[in-house]
């Protein structure tokens, strides 16, 4: 069985035996490019960017107690206007929430009704996750 890393050099080349970064084979020129392509994908723009005006509304239950809750995040501006926005939409729909490191949080399943209510406001709203 080959040497797969050693403290001493670090990864070492299937090929040649030598640590990756005193590799002389053709082994390096592929990590070269697998590394450079895996720069592009991270590089590229965000699926999930905050900052590119979706709204996006999700269904949380993890370490809530079983409890879920509904999530908006992406919502434009400072914490005083979503404290003010949240208020509008907790008070339509007669449900508590709260607003913690600029996402709103709504108590219960109220994905539906919080979309419909965003779009109202004219918001490009999104529904993620499962």
């Amino acid at each position: 069985m080959a040497t797969v890393y050693s403290t001493d050099l670090g990864k070492i080349c299937s090929i040649c035996n030598r640590s990756e970064q005193n590799c002389t084979c053709s082994a390096k020129e592929k990590r070269r490019n697998k590394n450079s392509q895996d720069a592009k994908v991270n590089n590229s723009p965000c699926v999930n960017d905050p900052n590119d005006g979706i709204v996006r509304i999700r269904l949380e239950k993890k370490g809530r107690g079983g409890k879920s809750v509904t999530t908006v995040n992406g919502l434009p501006g400072n914490e005083k206007e979503l404290k003010t926005l949240a208020k509008k939409i907790k008070a339509k729909l007669g449900t508590g929430g709260a607003i913690k490191q600029n996402i709103v949080e709504f108590q219960g399943d109220r994905r539906t009704e919080v979309q419909k209510h965003l779009e109202s406001l004219n918001f490009r709203v999104k529904q993620v996750g499962g």
